[in-house]
């Protein structure tokens, strides 16, 4: 994987993709953010709570002060566009169980209604034991595919 960057593109090249990722500053009054930031996160697995920024809760449309407290995996999950969600539940479930980096491209419906291309890329971290405990990772939008 590698990024290059140009004003405000950033090209990301994954093997058997390239993604083109605007960062503009384009404001939402709304929600009283920027709409093409990246999404923090961090999944506790004991509790399976996920804990996201104001920006990873309006891409999954979901309560960005519930998002900043922890909600179930399954709260995120449901947002993923059908038609994705057992792949990436799959690559969720071999990142935990491989303690491999994780990276999925996949539709989710926003805040408002609409449905946004994203690409997610985090790492599961384990305990002294060896156990998955957390996961954290970073959410993008995607505007334009090539």
């Amino acid at each position: 994987m590698s990024a290059t960057g140009q004003g405000d593109l950033t090209v990301l090249a994954v093997p058997g993709s390239t993604y083109i990722l605007s960062m503009a500053n384009i404001w939402d009054p709304l929600m009283g953010t920027e709409v093409d930031e990246p999404g923090i996160w961090i999944w506790s697995i004991d509790e399976d709570l996920v804990y996201g920024d104001t920006t990873l809760a309006r891409l999954f449309g979901l309560d960005p002060t519930e998002a900043i407290i922890g909600l179930p995996s399954a709260d995120y999950l449901i947002r993923i566009h059908a038609d994705d969600r057992e792949r990436v539940a799959r690559e969720v479930t071999d990142a935990v169980v491989t303690g491999s980096s994780y990276f999925a491209a996949y539709r989710v419906r926003d805040y408002l209604g609409m449905t946004r291309r994203v690409i997610a890329l985090g790492r599961c971290f384990r305990n002294r034991a060896g156990h998955p405990v957390q996961c954290a990772g970073i959410t993008y939008p995607v505007d334009l595919m090539i």
